[in-house]
């Protein structure tokens, strides 16, 4: 079943089309591994159709989906937060550095659970706890530069659990990190998925990182997507003459692109 479709979607400016997507279908409870080079377009796809992209200039048009109803670029925008959530590549420029770990916890689930503080501490810490964020209470007196950054990106994923988000949408949460943080913080979004169900949309540059943790994977280059389908088979028989080139080259190389 799907929760998310984009149909003939475009981000566009002035002079050329940037983003061009045919048909691209986020599968319920899924994990969907979108790859492709830096700058292919990846990152830009998703905000364009969750409504953050806001610059002047820029035109989104096309088919977006969300759980079956067609929805404007406006009525996507309002699911952030509650329904759809991020994960950022840079943790630490998506937390307000003069305020603690627990005011930004707190003040997320104030607003959109309408929790108060002990209420939105025990639900948090009970997120904590699940993926290995043990200390909780020097991390909720924290301020954000006080953390690693494997720590902040766990912080950031259990705010999304504790909202009861229905898609994260993960956009290379790992290439700030060393690879034991990496190896972390993959480990946390498969048990976020495998446990409870969650979709997950995770973005990277990375293709046999996405290769680990994808049930499906869409290959993006040059803003369009030239590939969708079960990881499998974009592993072992893929049938665009740009994703076979790219996994020749990884072949080859024997290294990330």
């Amino acid at each position: 079943m799907e929760l998310m479709r984009l149909e003939n979607f475009k981000i566009s400016s002035t002079s050329s089309t940037i983003v061009e997507i045919d048909n691209m279908k986020v599968t319920r409870g899924k994990i969907l591994g979108i790859v492709g080079r830096s700058g292919s377009g990846k990152t830009m796809t998703f905000k364009g159709a969750t409504g953050l992209i806001l610059e002047r200039g820029l035109d989104i048009s096309g088919n977006i989906y969300w759980q079956g109803k067609k929805k404007k670029v406006s009525h996507m925008r309002k699911l952030l937060g509650k329904n759809i959530s991020y994960v950022m590549q840079n943790p630490m420029t998506s937390f307000n550095q003069v305020h603690t770990i627990g005011y930004h916890c707190y003040e997320t689930l104030r607003y959109n659970l309408n929790l108060d503080k002990k209420e939105s501490r025990e639900l948090i810490c009970k997120w904590f706890s699940r993926f290995a964020l043990l200390d909780q209470d020097r991390i909720l007196t924290s301020y954000p530069y006080q953390l690693s950054g494997g720590m902040l990106q766990r912080v950031m994923l259990s705010i999304a659990m504790a909202l009861g988000s229905d898609m994260i949408i993960a956009d290379e949460p790992t290439t700030a990190l060393d690879n034991v943080s990496q190896k972390e913080i993959v480990e946390s979004f498969i048990e976020a998925n495998r446990s409870y169900g969650v979709t997950i949309v995770f973005i990277s540059h990375d293709f046999p990182l996405i290769s680990q943790i994808a049930h499906e994977i869409g290959v993006i280059i040059d803003g369009q997507l030239v590939e969708i389908g079960k990881s499998k088979d974009i592993l072992t028989r893929p049938e665009n003459i740009k994703t076979i080139k790219m996994l020749k080259g990884l072949i080859d190389n024997d290294k990330h692109f």
